[in-house]
């Protein structure tokens, strides 16, 4: 068990180190659609497939940003910091899987979910592959049916060990951190769990386990931007490689004046405890 939580620990402090290099806000993931199939490139032709896959990405972006509505999805994208990679491959002669893989970098590369979509049987069936004008719709449905359809619980695991909902916070007078999320759009989060990933200025790192707070906060952008309500944390543990720590009031007093770079991680959504049930002037 030891070793396992130093794994995950050091795994984390990796992936705090490439994330806290990128400008403060939302960490956008990348979707990109890639084929690795020598024979489909060839019915579709090469001036067809790159209008193609922006289709493709454009689709499974929407259906993502649906699916998972606390995270940003982009198709395509110039920015590599997350991304979620669509392949079609040719495993084997007239035999075509769909894979998910999920990267942060050139060299970590994870691969979250294979499938095969269409055997060799079902090629003569369909009187072979998928033509241009029918391949956008087809292989979409593909990456929905067989991935997402299957491998929803797995995307999700990976969107919230990886992917910060926020990638700066402001400590308020009530020992709380108040995220740059409106509070309109994401107070449903408001008795949820949370893992702070934090970083002093002298590099020392450490995660805080954090609740969502029933009170919104204010978050203060930039001038001339202006404040506005926004979702509030507040932390309550230290993660240690060997178990977890209560924090106590010195422990606040040190917090807010060393660590001012922070990730915000969604961990567990939890209903909030106050949900209105009844509308205003219904029966009793």
């Amino acid at each position: 068990m030891f070793g396992t939580r130093w794994k995950r620990l050091l795994l984390f402090y990796f992936v705090l180190e490439a994330l806290s290099r990128v400008a403060t806000g939302a960490i956008h993931v990348s979707v990109r659609v890639q084929i690795g199939a020598p024979a489909v490139l060839l019915v579709w032709g090469p001036s067809r497939t790159p209008g193609i896959l922006a289709q493709v990405e454009q689709s499974l972006a929407g259906e993502l940003r649906k699916q998972f509505r606390h995270w940003e999805f982009q198709p395509g994208g110039e920015t590599r910091q997350v991304e979620l990679c669509f392949r079609l491959l040719e495993k084997q002669p007239e035999t075509l899987a769909v894979v998910l893989e999920h990267q942060e970098a050139a060299d970590l590369v994870q691969q979250v979910a294979e499938e095969i979509w269409l055997a060799p049987g079902e090629l003569a069936i369909r009187g072979g592959y998928p033509v241009a004008s029918e391949a956008a719709s087809s292989l979409s449905h593909a990456f929905l049916t067989f991935i997402m359809g299957r491998h929803k619980s797995r995307i999700e695991e990976i969107l919230r060990q990886r992917v910060p909902v926020a990638t700066e916070g402001q400590w308020d007078d009530q020992n709380r951190v108040v995220l740059p999320l409106a509070w309109e759009n994401f107070k449903e989060l408001r008795n949820s769990l949370f893992e702070l990933a934090c970083k002093s200025s002298s590099n020392e790192k450490l995660r805080l386990i954090s609740h969502g707070q029933e009170q919104n906060g204010v978050f203060k952008p930039p001038p001339p931007n202006p404040s506005y309500s926004a979702l509030a944390l507040m932390p309550r543990k230290e993660v240690l490689p060997n178990g977890e720590r209560d924090l106590t009031s010195d422990d606040f007093s040190r917090l807010r004046g060393q660590f001012i770079h922070l990730l915000a991680f969604l961990k567990e959504v939890r209903p909030p405890d106050n949900w209105d049930i009844f509308s205003p002037g219904g029966a009793p």
